[in-house]
């Protein structure tokens, strides 16, 4: 992954400002199509991200509402760079398709879908995870150049840094501009979409759909066409599914347009409707869980000392005398905390965009006699952890356990542990607490693994990163602190 600071996103993000005021979204439950990255993006057609020319710097850091952290090959509007007139409008690919039952529509923009006094909607993070929205009017939409509209906010809501590349949604929720900046009298503004629909149609040329469809019985899909030209029906399933029925037969549809495809899933049945060799909708799929995402601990043991164990939430939490060579190792999506312990070592494995996270308090002047460690899925607090809904309560209770004094490890993994990664992880305002906390030792690093001992002494993967020194884990720390 390149490494890039914080310092250097903000310069390219400087014209532009997040939501202040604005209403909370639920990102993970109706807006997964919307990805953040220190701007804010919004995929369309399974792997197309939609967003700012200016945010092209980002594009090694975009974050996914089921917690990935991908990077993308970016291609900007061609005049985009040219003047503060152009457009300012980039269309990224990502490695994969984005698997999403929530999508954006684009408006038809065979003719302008907007005018004056027309109400929009603007989605965007503030750098961060969580999504918020503003509900603007359009005032003067070709003012100071073709290529933009301008808006004002209803009430008190405006964008601030890290909106940048964020959809303008019209009152039937379909994107109609792309989020630019905020000018000297805090009016809004946007490239519109309309200026470069022949361009977009171009970058895309294919089917925006969403990639995952849930439910049971007779279901209704909507799509839409965004080829150059128009586009006929191709589409075929497989698996225990059937084609029933739809608006998109027997016709050619043209660019923008909308059509439906009816499929029957009989009893939650999962297959798979095919719109064409390369892009496919799958019905009700079977998630199933590989072996280093499985909830449960994996412990290693070298003595024969009896356990018992009790499960809590479908959890496997063990219990027992360890001895001195026992370790556990902690699974994605898993935390473990051992306490009135000193022999016990946390490990975990396999860090890609996941982080771990080490608390360690009750310091006896050799041992920390509480140790947690947590591997945060995708590095997000806000994704789940102990069959909890999140870290957040456990993220608390560490806050006070560090009251007086501790030992606190961030440990990003091998797609998190550039400077920017780091940053993105710690700047979540409940590992940020953590880390401000008086007397408190804080250690960052970046590595594939990371075993802890209990007098706070770790172990890191040879071959990655390591841990960070004083100036750069500063320079870190600021740059989340002051973001």
């Amino acid at each position: 992954m390149k490494n890039i600071s914080l310092y250097t996103a903000l310069i390219f993000s400087s014209a532009s400002y997040a939501i202040e005021n604005g209403s909370f979204l639920n990102w993970s439950s109706s807006y997964s199509d919307i990805a953040t990255f220190n701007c804010t993006g919004t995929v369309i057609a399974g792997n197309k991200l939609i967003t700012a020319s200016h945010c092209e710097p980002q594009k090694n850091s975009v974050y996914l509402a089921d917690s990935k952290l991908l990077s993308a090959t970016s291609s900007n509007h061609p005049t985009s760079l040219d003047d503060e007139f152009a457009p300012d409008v980039s269309v990224w690919t990502l490695p994969e398709t984005v698997q999403t039952e929530n999508i954006r529509f684009i408006a038809n923009l065979n003719t302008d879908p907007v005018n004056d006094n027309d109400y929009v909607t603007i989605l965007g993070f503030a750098g961060g995870t969580e999504l918020n929205s503003a509900k603007t009017m359009i005032n003067s939409p070709l003012s100071k150049a073709n290529n933009w509209y301008h808006s004002t906010s209803i009430g008190s809501s405006i964008t601030q840094g890290g909106d940048s590349g964020g959809p303008w949604l019209n009152e039937e929720g379909k994107i109609v501009a792309i989020h630019r900046s905020v000018d000297d009298d805090s009016s809004m503004i946007a490239t519109r979409l309309y200026s470069v629909k022949d361009w977009l149609l171009k970058e895309i040329n294919g089917w925006h759909y969403p990639t995952v469809k849930t439910g049971s019985g007779n279901l209704s899909i909507k799509i839409q066409s965004l080829h150059q030209g128009g586009a006929t029906n191709g589409a075929y399933t497989t698996g225990n599914i059937s084609l029933t029925g739809g608006t998109c037969f027997d016709r050619e549809l043209s660019p923008f347009e909308t059509c439906t495809y009816n499929v029957k899933a009989s009893e939650w049945a999962s297959g798979t409707l095919h719109l064409s060799k390369t892009e496919v909708i799958n019905i009700n799929p079977v998630v199933v869980p590989s072996a280093d995402t499985t909830n449960t601990f994996k412990v290693t043991r070298t003595n024969t000392t009896p356990f018992s164990w009790k499960r809590e939430k479908g959890l496997q939490m063990y219990q027992e005398d360890w001895g001195s060579s026992d370790s556990v190792e902690v699974s994605m999506g898993q935390s473990v905390t051992v306490n009135e312990d000193t022999v016990t070592m946390l490990t975990t494995e396999s860090l890609m965009d996941c982080s771990a996270i080490a608390i360690l308090t009750g310091f006896d002047g050799i041992n920390y006699t509480k140790r947690t460690l947590m591997h945060l899925n995708g590095s997000n607090v806000y994704a789940p952890l102990n069959y909890e809904e999140n870290a957040k309560h456990i993220l608390s209770e560490a806050k006070e356990s560090l009251q007086n004094g501790g030992k606190v490890i961030i440990c990003g993994g091998m797609n998190s542990q550039s400077d920017f990664g780091l940053e993105i992880t710690i700047r979540q305002k409940e590992i940020l607490d953590l880390i401000k906390m008086d007397n408190t030792d804080v250690v960052i690093a970046g590595s594939k693994s990371i075993s802890v001992s209990p007098d706070g002494s770790f172990t890191l993967d040879g071959f990655t990163r390591g841990e960070l020194d004083e100036e750069t884990k500063h320079q870190i720390v600021q740059n989340a602190i002051n973001d």
